[in-house]
């Protein structure tokens, strides 16, 4: 025992040297794999930005029938349902969702109805329908900025 105290002491500079760059090495692993980390998070709150823009919903009449065919509208009794829960995180998420509610009522009534066949494109009411839309995506992804703000996930 005594001798491996003696030896611990002799090469306390050398042994303090490797723990120091073991140490650092560690660290260095760390860091980096908080980098990748950050980078994926990035990407999934881009994603699902981009899902909150209503972007499967057409913005004009070159995509309209197919997009609007294929876009997945949400149920006009989800709609409470959003407010409550944007309530739940912050006022402000609760005030976007409140303020999104007249445009996605809207919206999901239009969608509704050219997702039947035989429907007539030309009456369309494509300005009022960019102006809603504008109107909802920028209050959706407000909510989601509120939700998130506060948050580290």
């Amino acid at each position: 025992m005594r001798g491996v105290l003696q030896s611990l002491n002799e090469n306390a500079g050398a042994i303090q040297a490797i723990a120091t760059a073991a140490l650092l090495l560690i660290t260095g692993w760390y860091a980096r794999l908080t980098y990748r980390l950050v980078k994926v998070q990035e990407a999934v709150h881009r994603e699902r930005t981009a899902d909150l823009r209503c972007g499967n919903l057409p913005s004009d009449t070159a995509t309209a029938a197919a997009k609007m065919r294929d876009a997945a509208i949400w149920d006009d009794d989800d709609l409470p349902t959003l407010r409550a829960l944007a309530s739940w995180f912050s006022s402000d998420a609760g005030d976007h969702a409140a303020r999104a509610l007249a445009p996605l009522r809207w919206l999901g009534t239009q969608a509704r109805e050219a997702k039947r066949a035989g429907f007539n494109w030309e009456g369309f009411p494509w300005s009022k329908y960019r102006e809603e839309l504008a109107i909802a995506q920028y209050h959706v992804v407000a909510i989601w900025g509120a939700v998130t703000a506060g948050r580290v996930t």
